[in-house]
């Protein structure tokens, strides 16, 4: 078997290489080769599934080389190595087929010759150009091939590769004649694509994704269709030849088996060298790094850090890791020497106190109670992990570094495969039936699970409406089947998100690469790389470090002297947002559940946000209650044995962390920190038979410790529980701490974290622009003289770009700042005409601009610009640049009124996607009565289910439904500054006010908070009123004077002034402020402080203060 390929030659075979190895030694063969079309992708899977099974694995490659008779076209063949330098013939034939992509003879032939005499080459069969010639006739020509071929490769390393194939008699009797009169040996070239016949159907949907459009739609349910090309059992195929008169094939095939050979060496650790530049060794340049970073942190008269240090830089060496740490440390010294930002650490690597030393981490791990173990085990002897984040913007920089610094030849990219999974197969095969309309019903219906990978099947069996679609018809039924056979078959292949393989040796000495672009990427996947002892370093963009790295740029235009490494992890008003669950564009405390879980937990140290980030989980979420309870003192902390207090004090009883599993196997059964380690990791494999045996040595040790056996089995059992799903504190603490460092911008520089976030992602403006006007910050419209692409800051406000409007040309857009930047602000908005190309005089995006306000600033209001634009247009494109023309036949401008505010804001919307200028509510809010008590849709959500609430919103949506007794009931959506909700107005509800219920329309809303039967949140509706009927008229509400503010601590009123400030600048009215602290005299502030009593202001002020802390009067 020699002609086979596998799901690794893209689209044209369904085979998956362990099941193939497996399918053939239970098929009688003692060997199997494999040779995928032009690359090596398979071959350390090939042969670890060779030695799994016992079964002899030979490595070929099918390559289209340049005719030697006609050199016209390129011609299949087979290519297999002798030995291992054959190998590295065929890595260099498949790096040179990656990127050449224009056939020349001579390239190839020079790679060939390197190697002659370490390959085979073998005919493929009836496509090969040895059958071309033969099936015309070219006798003559046929045999000068053969002859080329063994000057080429060797005298006995050319074989005649034959298919039993229908119509093949004329092709058989001339290679039997070659092989009699010019010495040469026929083997089996039966094509072998698929493992069963079932597969037929999945090998002709991928042959078709080539071209697809070249495709009429596919008739599954009518599909007979059978092929040769699927794998026969040894005695079939020895039938089949021998029913030829061609047994000698069969025995000649097992004799070049015999010949070929092919291994991989694992196991060893091929580190580069790192060249310090001096007379140290490795071992002796580490040391003096990390003990100069020492004394400079000021911690070298600390014995703690001496011996943890001295213990450390011990185990690296042991272990042979001295340049492993110093190739990171050089990458890292890099990052900062050129300002990149990096990650505070991952994984566990932050466990190390050397990582720390060397900057690769910022976190203290003996501070934050670390384990380098939990990191770099001398019990198990692996390749460290460290991993970088990177800026995505950075990445490109480093790698280039990287190569610059160890040569091109040296450092790798990392492939990766991406599968057709229980979705993508199902679509690929909709795609192919013509059904693309029913898509999204498909997928729909195909459930996912964060914690496990669902196939069909197990969707079939495990859910029942798509069971129901699946047997609804014979042809839903046949493409279930035919999604099933794609499952797990390999789609494409792309570049592992950050893996960087380094050597001190050409990588393609030892595995094979691709060329792409100017990178070389490695054919093997992190697992192959990392197995067969090369060193792997994940450089990966992070979104969030990289929103980190563009709002600290805008931090620095104001404030230099500004570092992120030294805020306090406990700030006051840092944790006063997380208490409050405004932590929206805070990485990993978005979601509404986590913020939910933050307004119960009211989090009073860094600890607490590490503790929420490790429990917000699949996993321990269920512990989330039980921990809010007890840190409140609702629930007594209890632990399994009263000497554990020490080790699950500060998580109130509750093992949350992977390391206090360690801990508490040292501290009761005296295992090493090692030996924790591998329990730790048998556990959340779910190894049961190393933890049964384990169990033993635990049970042994605490019993010598004291403890009771039943105590310590209970106290096994739960740890053994826990360890599934504990989490990495190391991860923990860096993740939070990057958390933590963008919460404390969005406190302390608003400016900065609302502009880097605009400007990394401005879709998000609807999202932000509440909390934007709640810190202050005013957002401007659209300029012509003074916009940007993007958001821009303008003062202590915001500017907004021409990349929030829809429906602009980027080039349009580039062409107004490019002119204005040449020439100087546009005067008024004829210059602005004057000076813009022919081909952007157009009506429509010109109306656009207008109707966003970007010539506000030039005179006429948008009103008047939108009346007279078609003839100022008009006149400026007859006039040209001839400006006495041009103020010759200038328009008389129509001056008109205004339009109404709604009608404004309502055009900003639709151009903007948001409102700007003001919103429909605003009117209403200000001037509702006040003593209703409104909520907006952030608080609502904050709320325990059933409270009780009013709001006032816009009905966005509207869905009418029957219930089982025929009563009409409605679903709609209601959306205010803040947010959207879901709300259910059921039967005698909808009866009463499905008068008032209609789409953009404003209502007054009382009802409950609550979740729908999928767990998501809903309002239930008890109450509808038009707004209009409840507006005060305004004399009634100038009884309110004060506004009192009750805080907690007498150092916040310096943290709140600018903030009151603001609030009153652009909410300015007659209520004078008075500060409340503790037992101390109110604190009155200025004239210039007073602020307005409308629904917006009290609600900012409930927000910032809590609802119980603001009181008019």
């Amino acid at each position: 078997m020699f002609n086979v390929k596998s799901t690794y030659s893209f689209n044209q075979a369904t085979i998956l290489v362990k099941d193939y190895v497996q399918q053939a030694k239970a098929m009688g063969y003692q060997a199997v080769g494999l040779a995928d079309q032009g690359n090596l992708f398979a071959a350390y899977e090939f042969y670890q599934a060779s030695q799994v099974f016992g079964i002899k694995a030979v490595l070929g490659l099918t390559v289209s080389l340049p005719g030697l008779i006609d050199d016209q076209k390129a011609w299949p063949a087979l290519i297999y190595a002798i030995d291992q330098k054959g190998y590295q013939g065929l890595i260099k034939l498949s790096r040179l087929m990656s990127h050449q992509k224009e056939y020349s003879n001579q390239l190839y032939l020079n790679c060939l010759s390197d190697y002659k005499g370490h390959l085979v080459y073998i005919s493929r069969g009836h496509d090969s150009e040895l059958d071309s010639l033969v099936l015309h006739d070219q006798i003559k020509e046929a045999q000068d091939l053969l002859k080329q071929l063994r000057e080429i490769f060797g005298e006995d390393k050319v074989y005649l590769g034959h298919q039993i194939l229908p119509f093949n008699q004329i092709v058989t009797r001339h290679l039997s004649d070659f092989a009699k009169s010019m010495d040469l040996k026929q083997v089996s070239t039966q094509p072998v694509r698929l493992l069963q016949q079932e597969d037929v159907m999945a090998l002709t949907i991928l042959k078709r994704r080539v071209d697809r459009a070249a495709y009429e739609p596919l008739d599954l349910t009518n599909f007979g269709q059978r092929s040769e090309k699927v794998l026969l059992s040894r005695k079939d195929l020895e039938d089949l030849y021998q029913h030829y008169g061609l047994v000698e094939i069969i025995s000649n095939s097992d004799q070049l088996m015999t010949r070929l050979e092919f291994k991989l060496q694992e196991g060893k650790d091929l580190l580069p060298v790192f060249d310090s530049g001096s007379l140290l060794t490795s071992q002796e340049y580490l040391k003096q790094l990390v003990t100069q970073a020492l004394n400079q942190f000021g911690l070298a008269a600390k014995n703690t850090y001496q011996e943890r240090l001295a213990y450390e830089l011990s185990v690296i060496h042991q272990m042979g890791y001295d340049d492993y740490f110093l190739i990171v440390a050089d990458i890292v010294s890099y990052c900062r020497q050129h300002h990149i930002q990096l990650g505070a650490g991952r994984g566990s690597a932050p466990g190390s106190l050397v990582t720390y030393l060397l900057g690769v981490s910022t976190i203290d791990p003996l501070k934050y109670d670390l384990i380098f173990e939990r990191f770099l085990n001398p019990e198990r002897q692996t390749m460290p992990d460290i991993d970088l984040d990177i800026p995505n913007s950075h990445r490109d920089q480093v790698i280039a570094y990287v190569r610059q610094k160890y040569g091109y030849e040296q450092v790798a990219q990392i492939a990766t495969f991406n599968r057709f999974g229980a979705k993508s197969a199902i679509q690929e095969v909709l795609r192919q039936v013509g059904q693309d309309s029913q898509l999204k019903t498909w997928s729909k219906l195909i459930p996912t699970d964060p914690n496990r990978k669902i196939d069909l099947g197990q969707a079939y069996q495990e859910n029942k409406s798509f069971r129901h679609l699946v047997d609804a018809s014979p042809t839903n039924q046949a493409i279930f089947q035919a999604g099933q056979a794609l499952e797990g078959l390999i789609s494409e292949h792309s570049i592992h998100a950050g893996g960087l393989v380094i050597t001190d040796f050409p990588i393609d000495s030892m595995i094979p690469v691709l060329e792409e672009g100017q990178s070389l990427i490695t054919q093997f996947d992190k697992d192959g790389v990392e197995n067969l002892g090369l060193l792997k370093i994940d450089l990966l963009a992070l979104k969030n470090l990289t929103l980190l790295d563009q709002i600290l740029q805008e931090v620095k235009v104001k404030d230099q002297a500004f570092e992120i490494e030294d805020i306090d992890l406990n700030d006051h008003e840092t944790l006063q947002l997380f208490r409050r669950a405004q932590t929206r564009g805070v990485f990993q405390f978005e979601s509404p559940g986590i913020r939910n879980v933050l307004s119960q937990l009211q989090p009073t140290s860094f600890e607490d946000i590490v503790a929420v980030n490790a429990l917000f989980r699949p996993g321990p979420m269920g512990q989330i209650q039980t921990y809010i309870k007890r840190k409140h003192g609702q629930y007594q902390a209890t632990y399994p044995v009263p000497e554990l207090e020490g080790i699950l004090k500060d998580t109130y009883g509750i093992i949350i962390y992977q390391e206090q599993v360690m801990q508490i196997l040292v501290s009761m059964a005296g295992f090493t920190m090692g030996q924790a380690d591998l329990l730790r990791r048998a556990m959340s494999k779910k190894d049961h038979e190393v933890m049964q045996a384990q169990k033993v040595n635990f049970l042994t040790g605490a019993l010598e410790k004291g403890y009771e056996e039943k105590t310590a089995s209970q106290v096994y059992d739960a740890i053994a529980e826990f360890a599934n799903y504990g989490f990495n504190r190391s991860h923990a603490v860096v993740y939070s701490k990057l958390a933590f460092q963008l919460a404390y911008l969005k406190v302390h520089y608003s400016q900065a974290f609302f502009l880097g976030q605009l400007k990394f992602d401005p879709t998000q403006m609807q999202a932000y622009l509440e909390e934007i006007k709640a810190a202050g910050i005013k957002i401007l419209t659209l300029d012509v003289n003074k916009s940007q692409m993007g958001v821009s800051a303008n003062g202590n406000d915001l500017r907004l770009g021409f990349q929030m409007v829809k429906g602009i040309r980027p080039d349009l857009m580039r062409e107004i700042i490019d002119n204005r930047q040449l020439m100087g602000p546009y005067q008024d908005f004829f210059d602005f005409l004057r000076r813009l190309p022919d081909k952007y005089l157009q009506v429509t995006p010109l109306e656009i601009l207008i109707k966003v306000g970007a010539f506000d600033s030039l005179g006429y209001n948008r009103a008047t610009l939108l009346t007279n634009l078609e003839k100022v247009i008009e006149s400026v494109r007859f006039s040209g640049l001839n400006m006495d023309l041009f103020e010759e036949m200038a328009p008389k401008i129509e001056t008109v009124a205004e339009l109404n505010p709604l009608q404004l804001i309502h055009q900003e919307k639709e151009h903007l996607g948001f409102y700007l200028s003001g919103h429909p509510l605003d009117f209403y809010r200000d001037n509702l009565n006040a003593e209703i008590n409104l909520m907006n849709i952030s608080q609502i959500k904050k709320e325990e289910p059933k409270s009780p609430f009013r709001l006032l919103g816009i009905i966005s949506r509207i869905k009418l439904t029957q219930t089982r007794q025929g009563q009409t009931m409605a679903f709609a959506q209601i959306e205010d500054e803040s947010g959207k909700l879901d709300q259910v107005l059921f039967p005698k509800v909808f009866e009463r006010y499905h008068s008032l219920l209609k789409e953009e329309g404003i209502l007054l809303v009382t009802g409950s908070y609550g979740q729908s039967k999928r767990g998501q949140a809903q309002i239930i509706i008890n109450r509808l009123e038009l707004p209009d009927k409840l507006i005060s008229d305004k004399g009634s509400q100038n009884n309110y004077k004060i506004c009192f503010i009750k805080l907690a601590k007498n150092n916040l009123i310096n943290n709140n002034i600018e903030w009151l400030k603001k609030l009153s600048i652009s909410n300015p009215g007659p209520c004078q402020v008075i500060l409340v602290v503790g037992q101390d005299k109110p604190f009155a502030l200025n004239d210039t402080y007073n602020i307005s009593y409308s629904q917006r202001v009290q609600t900012y002020l409930r927000n910032r203060f809590g609802a119980a802390n603001v009181v008019y009067r």
